[in-house]
């Protein structure tokens, strides 16, 4: 009895001891993940620990009102088909986060799941696949930028039920359509195979083993396209889960066809998104994409490929010039810098894999007003404005741009859209730049007038607004300025008469009174007057000998020949010269001396320039012919031979009276030109210039 009631004592103070520590276990074990579902099909819930051990790993899964424990220190699974309310929660030891566990989850997700078991052979045209269809994807070029969660093809769950089961399924498409198979997952370990299948023949394409964690492409073959899964070891219930996607090759581009290379698809794509494509392996062309841009740009371009690629980047400029920057290059290079003339950007991708590629640009820096890139620094031929020129109008707008350390001017258009025009002008700018409204005649695109900033009137139409850095600065400039005011011009309506009736007697009396004196001048003056014929006679043989000269310098090849001949037009009468060779190109005449310049015959580049000082002497005298609208004017060469550089001439010393004629060949036709006269006159530098350019068509 005595044994009895010490073993009982020891029973209950063993019973103490042990009591705290089940309890204290109890409490530090946590609920880490706890998720509740209503689902159909195949499902696999898998932890696995990344530690060493994860103490306390439990998974409890309620399936159907049916309880299923898995604990184990290193890894936890569960598998099986669900048709309802689904459930499981992860137990793990206190300290222990979801970070320390990875997570293998099969369940379908507004897919297709597998609802009768697949066939274990590959049949040809076989007709059982109905439930399984699904579209082309409708992700090209840059259709699926802006939409997410995008259901691109099929999200495909099944299971293989036994180590004897096999799964095929016939894949979607045609040939030379590009197919993607990714986010594979599978229970256990299986072999994927791929088939081409024709109706006398079965051909395995690749065993997938090798690509199984990756997206992996394919060229749709000839015929039929089939997927095999294959148990590769004992198993039991073994869900896996794949995506499918299958790209058209006729329904790349923008105009629902094929993409070709190079670019024959219209206008140039957006600036600042990103494009992507495929290209398979039967594919020699390859594929290509015109993306908008703009002159004088540096621009990132962001690229993407899946395998193997040969880039060639060409800039597409003004006059449909296309202009090669990189060829055979296996990756886009860090950064671009565009032409000054570029307008967009056309990458031409090839290569011998099946491959999928994605190719954006873009830039840190922005445009001038808005635009992308630089503003270009001429006006437009008549009526030929187009996307190049921002144009500016009454909006109340703001813009921005930047002359950078060879550009020293920004063109921009300005509409009018009053019908009697508008008084326009400027009330502010940021920066150091000075800005003209050049008016144009709407018709001919001539240059009116223009004027510094300050108020003019304008007619109805596109004019231009011609931005350029002040006198003096050499560095990059950032201006800034708003859009000038606009007011409607309103001409006084004021009803005229004619009144010149109540004139008429003194229009009579006042022609008697100027007549009469011209009357007797002519009649004191009638033996000399006779005496003109003579002298005409002699300015006729001058004529015909200066016409002489002229031809000589138009046609002569023979630079003697040519030299003499501007000699003897030197020597010869200013105004008899002026008579033969016709009214100049520009004549500008002071106080001080004139300047005529002709177009030669026949000639496209070459100019006749005359010079006569009239009072004084020029000494160091220069002229200098250049564009104040358009591209740079180049000398080609100057007769007689004279030092010139770029665009200026030295003349020397200009002696009074006597006039000087030179020759001046361009290397290309300038669309217009001016000139600028300068020298030392009485030990004071003096220059004279032209008032306006003039057209050389």
């Amino acid at each position: 009895m005595r044994s009895i009631i010490v073993l009982l004592t020891l029973a209950i103070l063993l019973l103490m001891n042990v009591s705290p520590i089940i309890s204290a276990q109890s409490t530090n074990i946590i609920i880490l993940i706890d998720e509740n579902v209503e689902i159909e099909g195949p499902v696999t819930i898998e932890y696995t620990c990344n530690l060493i051990a994860c103490i306390g790993l439990e998974l409890k899964v309620i399936n159907n009102g049916i309880y299923t424990n898995k604990s184990d220190s290193h890894r936890v699974s569960w598998s099986g088909s669900v048709n309802g309310s689904f459930s499981w929660r992860v137990y793990a030891e206190d300290g222990l986060g979801e970070g320390d566990i990875t997570s293998k989850i099969i369940i379908d997700d507004n897919g297709t799941i597998e609802m009768s078991d697949l066939t274990d052979n590959i049949v040809f045209n076989a007709q059982n696949y109905g439930n399984y269809y699904y579209h082309a994807s409708p992700c090209q070029m840059d259709s699926c930028n802006n939409l997410d969660n995008i259901n691109e093809g099929m999200k495909f769950t099944g299971a293989l039920d036994s180590n004897n089961d096999k799964d095929a399924i016939k894949l979607l498409g045609s040939e030379g359509d590009i197919i993607l198979i990714k986010n594979i997952i599978f229970t256990h370990d299986i072999n994927i195979e791929l088939w081409s299948v024709l109706p006398e023949s079965k051909t395995i394409i690749t065993d997938f083993l090798n690509y199984i964690h990756e997206d992996y492409y394919l060229e749709y073959p000839e015929g039929e396209l089939w997927l095999k899964l294959i148990p590769k070891n004992e198993i039991g219930y073994s869900p896996y889960q794949f995506e499918l996607i299958y790209y058209d090759s006729n329904n790349e581009s923008p105009d629902n066809m094929e993409l070709n290379n190079p670019w024959n698809h219209g206008a140039s794509l957006l600036f600042g998104n990103s494009y992507r494509g495929q290209i398979a392996a039967s594919d020699i062309e390859g594929d290509s994409i015109l993306i908008n841009a703009g002159a004088k740009m540096e621009i990132i371009p962001i690229c993407q490929f899946s395998n193997h690629v040969n880039i060639e980047i060409y800039f597409h400029e003004n006059d449909n010039n296309i202009l090669e920057y990189a060829t055979n290059i296996k990756i886009c290079p860090d950064k671009i810098y565009t032409s000054k003339d570029t307008q967009s950007i056309e990458f031409r991708i090839k290569s011998n894999l099946t491959i999928a590629w994605e190719i954006g640009i873009y830039s840190n820096k922005n445009g001038d007003g808005g635009d992308l890139g630089d503003a270009p620094d001429y006006i437009w031929e008549n009526g030929k404005i187009d996307d190049n020129w921002v144009i500016i109008n009454d909006d109340d707008t703001e813009y921005n741009g930047h002359l950078g350390i060879n550009d020293d001017i920004d063109i921009y258009g300005l509409m009018v859209k009053h019908e009697n025009g508008s008084h326009i002008y400027f009330n502010e700018s940021i920066g150091d730049i000075s800005i003209h409204i050049v008016i144009l005649d709407q018709k001919t695109g001539i240059i009116v007038n223009y004027t510094n900033g300050t108020e003019i009137i304008a007619p109805k139409g596109i004019h231009a607004i011609r931005i350029e850095k002040n006198n003096g600065e050499s560095g990059e400039v950032n201006y800034q300025f708003k859009s000038p005011e606009f007011v409607e011009y309103r001409p006084e309506n004021i009803k005229l008469e004619d009144l010149s009736s109540m004139f008429t007697n003194f229009y009579i009396f006042v022609g008697i009174m100027f007549l009469t004196p011209m009357m007797i001048v002519l009649w004191w003056n009638r033996n000399d007057i006779k005496g003109k014929y003579e002298i005409n006679s002699i300015e006729q043989h001058e004529l015909k000998r200066l016409e002489k000269l002229r031809k000589r310098i138009s046609n002569g090849v023979d630079q003697e020949v040519i030299i003499s001949s501007l000699h003897q037009l030197g020597d010869s009468p200013w105004k008899s010269v002026i008579q033969e060779c016709g009214n100049p190109l520009i004549r500008h005449m002071t106080e001080q001396i004139e300047v005529c310049i002709w177009k030669i015959e026949d000639s496209k580049s070459n100019i006749l320039v005359g010079i006569k000082p009239f009072k004084n002497v020029w000494k160091m005298a220069a002229i200098r012919i250049f564009a104040s609208e358009g591209p740079p004017i180049e000398i080609n060469g100057v007769t007689p031979q004279m030092i010139f550089q770029e665009d200026e001439i030295f003349l020397d010393t200009l002696e009074i009276g006597k006039s000087v004629f030179i020759k001046i060949s361009f290397i290309d036709e300038p669309k217009n030109i001016d000139f600028q006269i300068s020298g030392v006159v009485n030990n004071v530098p003096l220059a004279a210039t032209s008032s306006r350019a003039i057209s050389f068509d």
